[in-house]
């Protein structure tokens, strides 16, 4: 009798023990986020999905050949997406002419998109996909997630998760113009 209730303590204790270390490696891979190489370049795929514009116009990543650009994945019912939205702002201000900003709204309503980018105040290109073609094509899996892709297409990096103004800035930095910096 005496083992038995031993036994079943024990086995509720590593169960118990178990839960908590599941529990604290999920909270820690979701707020340390995930950076790795991407694919080489931008599928054909990738570059040929169309989305649309603020001016209610299609286009495609097609169109920003030749410039190094940035390209944020968010949503309304993101809160993380939110938080990082301003850091977005003030870093494409400080590398405007240098680097394109290009943030894809994977809402399903134009109405939440627009009201996601006046409740955050960013000025940079937002465009509108609920369809998410392009972030399944590049890998993505979950919000926020940012590509930085050279100004010939290659994908030299990614992160999911919030990035802060300075990481942002120094993703920048050694995978977007230390290219042009060196050359």
């Amino acid at each position: 009798m005496i083992k038995q209730k031993w036994f079943a303590y024990v086995t509720a204790c590593l169960f118990v023990c178990f839960i908590i270390i599941l529990i604290g490696v999920l909270i820690i891979g979701a707020i340390s986020g995930t950076e790795s190489k991407g694919p080489e370049h931008l599928s054909s795929n990738a570059l040929s999905h169309e989305f649309e514009t603020v001016d209610g116009e299609v286009s495609t990543l097609n169109s920003y050949k030749g410039e190094p650009l940035v390209i944020n994945f968010f949503a309304s019912t993101c809160p993380p997406c939110k938080a990082e939205m301003p850091d977005f702002e003030s870093v494409s201000k400080t590398y405007a002419g240098r680097v394109k900003f290009l943030g894809v709204s994977h809402d399903l309503n134009r109405a939440s998109w627009r009201s996601v980018v006046d409740e955050t105040g960013v000025t940079y290109e937002t465009v509108f996909q609920p369809t998410q073609e392009i972030f399944q094509d590049l890998g993505g899996r979950g919000l926020p997630t940012t590509y930085f892709i050279s100004a010939d297409g290659e994908i030299k990096d990614f992160h999911g998760g919030v990035l802060t103004e300075k990481t942002l800035e120094e993703n920048i930095q050694e995978h977007l113009l230390k290219m042009t910096n060196d050359g």
